[in-house]
């Protein structure tokens, strides 16, 4: 006798609003979390410094929204603080 699985469905029930630690993120997706001053700000206004530290962090396994987004822009986030790097005279990176 065969089983019959059943595949989980994907996404918020039909009228729930999606979960924002598991919600796929966008460039004009809001910051989903209270960190400095970014929450609700744009994704794609929030220094790629922030975001490359917020990766570091243990509890983001916690937002795999966050995680997604920036793995998925991790090259042009590195490209931003290195060119960031060598634009500082001072010697000042922040």
């Amino acid at each position: 006798m065969s089983k019959t699985y059943y595949m989980k469905p994907s996404g918020p029930a039909p009228g729930q609003p999606e979960n924002p630690k598991t919600k796929p993120l966008g460039d004009k997706d809001p910051f989903p979390f209270k960190f400095k001053d970014h929450k609700g700000k744009p994704m794609e206004t929030i220094p790629a410094t922030d975001l490359l530290w917020i990766e570091t962090m243990p509890w983001l396994k916690q937002w795999p929204g966050v995680k997604n987004y920036i793995n998925e822009r991790r090259n042009v986030l590195e490209k931003e603080v290195e060119n960031k790097k060598y634009s500082q005279p001072d010697g000042n990176y922040d």
